[in-house]
């Protein structure tokens, strides 16, 4: 499994993977499937100092990917926040802790003091994982997402570099 920058040629995979992402897990609003396409769009065309996306690839698909960016203004920008899929059928692999070592090496390239993750209160598997690799709970949003009729807490999970 190589982990490796995006290309503007990943574009087409990444969505893919992110519509499966969506549709298999509850914490991904459906209703994100254009504005995913523009999304991608954007940080694969801005990918620089402030926006990155890294892919985990075998010999014949991406079976993973991170995206991390922080603002561009000098006073926010030594923190970094990113974003993580992993398909379902590659979990408990290996490959989310090698993105996000790739995501937080990145972040400390660009002088990052912190890097930080939002997880739906009720996704036990990503709080355990982050944990697992030294994120803390910093904060909650009470009832900041909605899923139909239900509203759930997120934490916002942060690592100091």
């Amino acid at each position: 499994m190589r982990i490796e920058q995006a290309t503007n040629s990943d574009r087409d995979e990444l969505i893919k993977l992110h519509y499966f992402y969506g549709e298999t897990f509850p914490f991904v609003p459906k209703s994100r499937k254009q504005g995913e396409i523009q999304w991608m769009d954007y940080y694969l065309d801005n990918q620089g100092e402030f926006l990155a996306i890294f892919v985990a690839r075998d010999s014949t698909e991406i079976k993973g990917n991170i995206w991390i960016g922080r603002q561009r203004e000098p006073e926010w920008s030594h923190k970094a926040g990113f974003g993580i899929v992993v398909s379902p059928d590659m979990h408990q692999q290996g490959i989310g802790s090698r993105l996000l070592e790739q995501a937080e090496s990145w972040a400390q390239d660009q002088n990052c003091h912190s890097i930080s993750v939002d997880v739906v209160s009720i996704h036990q598997q990503a709080l355990s994982f982050f944990k697992k690799h030294g994120y803390d709970i910093e904060a909650t949003r009470k009832e900041s997402y909605l899923q139909e009729t239900t509203f759930f807490d997120e934490h916002i999970m942060t690592k100091f570099l």
